[in-house]
Protein backbone atom coordinates (compact mmCIF):
# COMPACT_ATOMS: atom_id res chain seq x y z
CA UNK A 1 0.00 0.00 0.00
CA UNK A 2 1.15 3.57 -1.33
CA UNK A 3 2.50 5.87 2.28
CA UNK A 4 -0.02 8.42 3.59
CA UNK A 5 2.66 10.91 2.16
CA UNK A 6 1.36 10.08 -1.40
CA UNK A 7 -0.25 12.83 -2.75
CA UNK A 8 -3.37 11.54 -5.21
CA UNK A 9 -3.98 12.78 -8.36
CA UNK A 10 -6.20 15.69 -8.03
CA UNK A 11 -7.10 16.60 -11.68
CA UNK A 12 -10.34 15.05 -11.93
CA UNK A 13 -11.29 15.84 -8.27
CA UNK A 14 -13.05 18.74 -6.55
CA UNK A 15 -11.32 21.69 -5.97
CA UNK A 16 -12.62 22.35 -2.41
CA UNK A 17 -9.80 21.73 0.37
CA UNK A 18 -11.53 22.09 3.73
CA UNK A 19 -13.38 19.49 5.73
CA UNK A 20 -17.07 20.01 5.60
CA UNK A 21 -19.22 20.90 8.90
CA UNK A 22 -22.66 19.50 7.43
CA UNK A 23 -24.76 17.46 5.15
CA UNK A 24 -25.63 20.07 2.64
CA UNK A 25 -28.98 18.26 2.44
CA UNK A 26 -30.05 18.76 5.82
CA UNK A 27 -31.18 22.17 6.68
CA UNK A 28 -31.10 21.60 10.15
CA UNK A 29 -28.13 20.55 11.34
CA UNK A 30 -26.01 21.66 13.78
CA UNK A 31 -23.22 23.81 12.82
CA UNK A 32 -19.86 22.88 13.94
CA UNK A 33 -17.58 26.38 15.05
CA UNK A 34 -14.77 24.60 15.29
CA UNK A 35 -14.71 23.33 11.92
CA UNK A 36 -13.82 25.16 8.13
CA UNK A 37 -16.90 26.35 6.35
CA UNK A 38 -18.32 23.44 3.88
CA UNK A 39 -16.82 23.85 0.45
CA UNK A 40 -19.26 24.34 -2.81
CA UNK A 41 -20.71 21.05 -4.24
CA UNK A 42 -19.09 19.86 -7.52
CA UNK A 43 -20.42 21.44 -10.51
CA UNK A 44 -20.71 18.23 -12.38
CA UNK A 45 -22.35 15.94 -10.20
CA UNK A 46 -25.67 15.11 -10.74
CA UNK A 47 -28.54 16.82 -9.06
CA UNK A 48 -31.62 15.19 -7.17
CA UNK A 49 -33.86 16.56 -10.31
CA UNK A 50 -32.46 14.59 -12.69
CA UNK A 51 -34.27 11.52 -11.14
CA UNK A 52 -37.85 11.12 -12.54
CA UNK A 53 -40.08 11.59 -10.71
CA UNK A 54 -38.45 12.42 -7.63
CA UNK A 55 -41.66 14.31 -5.34
CA UNK A 56 -43.22 11.13 -5.00
CA UNK A 57 -39.88 9.95 -2.77
CA UNK A 58 -40.07 10.46 0.66
CA UNK A 59 -38.41 13.17 2.37
CA UNK A 60 -38.52 15.41 5.33
CA UNK A 61 -40.67 18.06 4.27
CA UNK A 62 -43.47 16.19 3.14
CA UNK A 63 -46.81 16.49 5.19
CA UNK A 64 -46.74 12.24 5.69
CA UNK A 65 -43.11 12.69 6.96
CA UNK A 66 -41.91 11.52 10.34
CA UNK A 67 -37.81 11.95 11.07
CA UNK A 68 -36.81 8.57 12.89
CA UNK A 69 -33.28 9.30 12.90
CA UNK A 70 -30.79 12.05 13.04
CA UNK A 71 -27.30 11.38 14.18
CA UNK A 72 -24.23 13.45 14.26
CA UNK A 73 -22.19 11.29 16.63
CA UNK A 74 -21.14 14.13 18.49
CA UNK A 75 -22.14 12.78 22.18
CA UNK A 76 -20.46 9.40 21.33
CA UNK A 77 -24.13 7.64 22.03
CA UNK A 78 -24.72 4.65 19.62
CA UNK A 79 -28.35 4.11 20.40
CA UNK A 80 -29.67 1.15 17.66
CA UNK A 81 -25.84 0.07 16.27
CA UNK A 82 -24.22 -3.05 16.28
CA UNK A 83 -20.78 -4.18 14.82
CA UNK A 84 -19.26 -1.01 16.39
CA UNK A 85 -18.64 0.30 20.45
CA UNK A 86 -17.36 4.04 20.15
CA UNK A 87 -16.96 7.18 17.77
CA UNK A 88 -13.96 8.72 16.73
CA UNK A 89 -13.20 12.13 15.54
CA UNK A 90 -10.98 13.76 12.27
CA UNK A 91 -9.65 17.32 12.14
CA UNK A 92 -11.89 17.98 15.30
CA UNK A 93 -15.46 16.57 13.89
CA UNK A 94 -16.76 13.46 15.63
CA UNK A 95 -18.05 10.48 13.74
CA UNK A 96 -18.15 6.66 13.27
CA UNK A 97 -15.20 4.84 11.88
CA UNK A 98 -15.18 1.30 10.41
CA UNK A 99 -12.13 -0.73 9.00
CA UNK A 100 -12.23 -3.16 6.22
CA UNK A 101 -13.55 -5.87 8.04
CA UNK A 102 -16.35 -3.83 10.12
CA UNK A 103 -20.08 -3.60 9.30
CA UNK A 104 -21.60 -1.15 11.32
CA UNK A 105 -25.37 -1.57 11.57
CA UNK A 106 -28.09 0.23 12.97
CA UNK A 107 -31.76 -0.71 12.98
CA UNK A 108 -34.75 1.63 13.69
CA UNK A 109 -38.68 0.82 14.11
CA UNK A 110 -40.87 1.63 10.96
CA UNK A 111 -44.63 3.34 12.14
CA UNK A 112 -47.06 1.16 10.87
CA UNK A 113 -48.06 2.31 7.34
CA UNK A 114 -44.64 3.08 6.22
CA UNK A 115 -44.82 3.08 2.10
CA UNK A 116 -41.14 4.54 1.87
CA UNK A 117 -38.02 5.77 3.46
CA UNK A 118 -35.47 8.22 2.57
CA UNK A 119 -31.50 8.01 4.28
CA UNK A 120 -29.19 10.58 3.84
CA UNK A 121 -25.30 11.25 5.51
CA UNK A 122 -22.35 11.81 4.95
CA UNK A 123 -19.61 9.19 3.94
CA UNK A 124 -15.91 9.81 4.66
CA UNK A 125 -13.05 8.00 2.34
CA UNK A 126 -10.30 8.40 4.21
CA UNK A 127 -6.36 7.97 3.75
CA UNK A 128 -5.62 5.97 0.70
CA UNK A 129 -8.36 4.36 -0.66
CA UNK A 130 -7.06 2.82 -4.37
CA UNK A 131 -10.35 2.59 -6.83
CA UNK A 132 -9.99 -0.18 -9.13
CA UNK A 133 -5.82 0.28 -9.01
CA UNK A 134 -4.74 -3.29 -10.25
CA UNK A 135 -2.54 -3.66 -7.92
CA UNK A 136 -4.34 -1.79 -4.73
CA UNK A 137 -7.87 -2.18 -5.31
CA UNK A 138 -10.88 -2.32 -6.12
CA UNK A 139 -11.71 -0.34 -3.13
CA UNK A 140 -15.16 0.18 -3.00
CA UNK A 141 -18.26 0.94 -0.18
CA UNK A 142 -21.04 -0.97 0.03
CA UNK A 143 -24.54 0.01 2.02
CA UNK A 144 -26.62 -2.77 3.03
CA UNK A 145 -30.49 -2.99 3.20
CA UNK A 146 -32.39 -5.19 5.38
CA UNK A 147 -29.26 -7.66 4.47
CA UNK A 148 -29.83 -6.57 0.79
CA UNK A 149 -26.35 -5.60 -0.79
CA UNK A 150 -26.26 -2.27 -2.53
CA UNK A 151 -22.82 -1.78 -4.12
CA UNK A 152 -21.84 2.05 -4.12
CA UNK A 153 -18.56 1.62 -6.50
CA UNK A 154 -14.90 2.39 -6.45
CA UNK A 155 -13.70 4.92 -4.34
CA UNK A 156 -10.19 6.44 -5.10
CA UNK A 157 -9.23 9.40 -3.06
CA UNK A 158 -8.64 12.92 -4.44
CA UNK A 159 -11.04 11.51 -7.50
CA UNK A 160 -14.91 13.09 -8.13
CA UNK A 161 -16.84 9.52 -7.80
CA UNK A 162 -20.14 11.18 -8.13
CA UNK A 163 -22.65 8.74 -9.40
CA UNK A 164 -26.77 7.65 -9.36
CA UNK A 165 -28.83 5.03 -9.91
CA UNK A 166 -31.35 2.25 -8.82
CA UNK A 167 -30.12 -0.72 -7.54
CA UNK A 168 -32.64 -3.60 -6.64
CA UNK A 169 -35.42 -1.17 -6.44
CA UNK A 170 -33.92 1.43 -4.05
CA UNK A 171 -32.63 4.50 -5.77
CA UNK A 172 -28.86 6.00 -4.91
CA UNK A 173 -27.27 8.62 -5.76
CA UNK A 174 -23.49 9.59 -4.30
CA UNK A 175 -21.66 12.69 -4.52
CA UNK A 176 -18.06 14.37 -3.40
CA UNK A 177 -18.59 17.67 -1.87
CA UNK A 178 -14.85 17.87 -0.73
CA UNK A 179 -11.09 16.42 -0.61
CA UNK A 180 -8.51 17.26 1.79
CA UNK A 181 -5.08 15.61 0.12
CA UNK A 182 -4.28 12.44 1.51
CA UNK A 183 -6.54 12.91 4.08
CA UNK A 184 -9.89 12.38 3.10
CA UNK A 185 -12.59 12.53 0.27
CA UNK A 186 -16.46 13.74 1.64
CA UNK A 187 -19.37 12.31 -0.09
CA UNK A 188 -22.85 12.85 0.77
CA UNK A 189 -25.08 9.95 -0.26
CA UNK A 190 -28.59 9.41 -0.57
CA UNK A 191 -31.24 6.47 -0.41
CA UNK A 192 -34.89 6.34 -1.18
CA UNK A 193 -35.74 2.49 0.11
CA UNK A 194 -39.18 1.24 -1.77
CA UNK A 195 -42.32 -0.23 0.66
CA UNK A 196 -40.77 -4.25 -0.33
CA UNK A 197 -38.18 -3.84 1.73
CA UNK A 198 -40.15 -2.61 4.83
CA UNK A 199 -42.84 -4.76 5.50
CA UNK A 200 -41.13 -6.43 8.49
CA UNK A 201 -41.42 -2.94 10.33
CA UNK A 202 -38.04 -2.76 10.93
CA UNK A 203 -35.29 -1.14 8.25
CA UNK A 204 -31.66 -2.48 9.33
CA UNK A 205 -28.50 -0.48 7.26
CA UNK A 206 -25.15 -1.93 7.47
CA UNK A 207 -22.01 0.21 6.05
CA UNK A 208 -18.99 -1.63 4.96
CA UNK A 209 -15.43 -0.53 3.64
CA UNK A 210 -14.75 -3.01 1.13
CA UNK A 211 -11.19 -2.60 0.58
CA UNK A 212 -8.55 -4.92 -0.79
CA UNK A 213 -5.49 -4.48 0.40
CA UNK A 214 -5.70 -2.51 4.10
CA UNK A 215 -4.15 -2.77 6.99
CA UNK A 216 -5.54 -1.46 10.45
CA UNK A 217 -6.93 2.01 9.78
CA UNK A 218 -5.45 2.17 6.35
CA UNK A 219 -8.45 2.76 4.71
CA UNK A 220 -11.26 3.11 7.01
CA UNK A 221 -14.56 4.32 6.06
CA UNK A 222 -16.55 7.29 7.86
CA UNK A 223 -20.16 7.76 8.70
CA UNK A 224 -21.91 11.35 9.65
CA UNK A 225 -25.33 12.72 9.95
CA UNK A 226 -27.31 9.83 9.14
CA UNK A 227 -31.00 11.08 8.60
CA UNK A 228 -33.60 8.57 8.05
CA UNK A 229 -37.59 9.77 7.25
CA UNK A 230 -40.00 7.39 6.59
CA UNK A 231 -43.16 8.22 4.91
CA UNK A 232 -47.11 6.95 4.70
CA UNK A 233 -47.86 8.02 1.19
Amino acid sequence: MPTLSREPSKSAGPSATKFPSESPSISDEPSYTSMPSRSPSVSNAPSMTEFPSASTFCSASRSDALVLSMEYFNDGILNGWTGVSSTTTLLGQSYLQFDVGDKPTKSVKLPSGTRNVHVEFLFYEIRSWDGNNPNYGPDKFFVYVNNRLLDLGLFQLGVNESSQGYTNAIRWQHQTISNIPSVVDVHTVVLDIPEMYLTSGTLTLGFQAATKDSGPLNEPGGLDNLKIVACSA
